[in-house]
């Protein structure tokens, strides 16, 4: 029988089962190698282009989300599978110019194709880093505990997938939302969330709003090293590239949004009532709901934000963000089995049916999302995937932190190593 250490529930059959899950995630890139690479070829294209033509990085003057400054499209196609329609599946590159000096480091080092799998395999190691984390938070807080991470694993496998195969950056937010912020209470730790977050920042921008919480909960030597890293990236993407790659990514980005927000793939609300109530795209609407959305999380937040951990606010802010986003792809979903065991390692005390949520929100992201389907009930089902997490991990009966003799910022059990 394996034994345990520091901390670390490492016995039995579930631990082999996860460890076996966990495996097959790690390969995943490798047996997925035939399929299309959609996001994970305009990050390697972007690499290859930033030196030689800078100018074709971002499509400025795109009419959709296919239409490809000529280079880049070109370049595109030569990477996609030769029975795709690459005209029909080659996207734009949106991320930060601060992630051009990795991916130029990237192109220099190898082919299109090795940029594809890195970019795989950085995909598939953070799910498999994220369900690491739940694992060594969550196995040892109930007796069924093992079982119902390993369930976990199992009902999320399908969906790992699609971001594997993509080559998407979305396994950054699972990680992000799996390790919380209270690990940034060590260096170790912090030197680890300061990675993710900025890394999550650097290719979808949106998440550089979650330093709202970590400002709330005054965590300045935290915020402090992410800036440091970010201005480290932006100058050192000032030095080596023309300036003006910074005002075409604006460029690029204000017109993509306008592109996406009626596209059939964007699960937000926005979206939803769009192409359900074509004039709901007409002043005063999108306004009114938005003002709804912030209303509906400040009233959550109100109601059950105000007494709890620190790692808790994290993973309510984590849904929150995507809750209020106009913009939400049915892949962004792995924030929810990443929020949702944050909240529950963070309860003082923790029982089976309690825990069982974790399984239960991961079998309806995998079943709901899972599936390339834009008609019917499916896009509305992951909405309300990601308003049941909300509402849940901000109503869920807690006991008060202090009253239990658990620190506010301590959100772990005292055996607990995990980083």
């Amino acid at each position: 029988m394996l034994t345990g250490c520091r901390g670390v529930e490492t016995r039995g059959l579930p631990f082999v089962g996860f460890a076996c899950v966990m495996a097959i995630w790690l390969l995943a890139p490798l047996l997925l190698a035939d399929r299309v690479a959609q996001d994970a070829v305009p990050f390697v294209v972007a690499g290859e282009l930033v030196s030689s033509d800078p100018g074709g990085v971002y499509a400025t003057d795109a009419t959709d989300l296919y239409d490809l400054p000529p280079a880049f499209a070109r370049r595109s196609c030569e990477l996609t599978p030769a029975d795709v329609e690459c005209g029909d599946v080659n996207v734009a590159f949106l991320s930060p110019p601060q992630t051009l000096p990795f991916l130029d480091a990237l192109a220099r080092i190898g082919s299109g194709e090795l940029g594809i799998l890195v970019m795989r395999l950085l995909g598939a190691g953070a799910l498999v880093a994220g369900m690491v984390v739940l694992w060594r938070r969550l196995a040892r807080r109930t007796r069924r505990a093992p079982v119902l991470l390993l369930v976990t694993a199992l009902v999320l496998t399908p969906f790992a997938t699609v971001p594997v195969a993509l080559g998407q950056t979305s396994p950054l937010l699972f990680l992000s939302a799996a390790m919380g912020v209270g690990i940034a209470e060590r260096a170790r730790g912090r030197a680890a969330f300061v990675l993710v977050w900025c890394a999550t920042i650097v290719t979808k921008l949106v998440p550089a709003a979650m330093g709202v919480v970590l400002v709330a909960q005054r965590r300045w030597r935290t915020l402090a090293w992410a800036a440091g890293v970010l201005v480290v990236l932006t100058a050192l993407t000032a030095a080596f590239y023309p300036v003006d790659l910074f005002g075409q990514f604006v460029e690029a980005t204000r017109r993509s949004s306008e592109l996406t927000i009626s596209h059939h793939f964007n699960r937000a609300a926005d979206g939803l009532l769009r192409r359900w109530w074509p004039g709901f795209g007409s002043a005063p609407w999108p306004v009114l709901l938005l003002g709804l959305r912030l209303a509906i999380v400040a009233v959550l937040g109100w109601v059950g934000m105000r007494r709890t951990t620190d790692d808790e606010q994290w993973a309510f802010a984590w849904l929150a963000l995507l809750f209020i986003s106009p913009l939400l792809w049915g892949h962004y979903l792995w924030v929810v089995p990443g929020a949702v065991g944050l909240a529950l390692a963070s309860r003082p005390q923790l029982e089976d049916r309690t825990l069982a949520l974790l399984p239960g929100f991961s079998l309806a992201v995998s079943a709901f999302a899972t599936p390339n389907v834009f008609q019917g009930p499916l896009p509305w089902l992951q909405l309300a995937t990601l308003v049941a997490a909300l509402i849940v991990v901000a109503l869920l009966p807690r006991p008060d932190p202090v009253a239990s003799g658990v620190a506010r910022t301590h959100t772990r059990p005292q055996n607990e190593n995990v980083l």
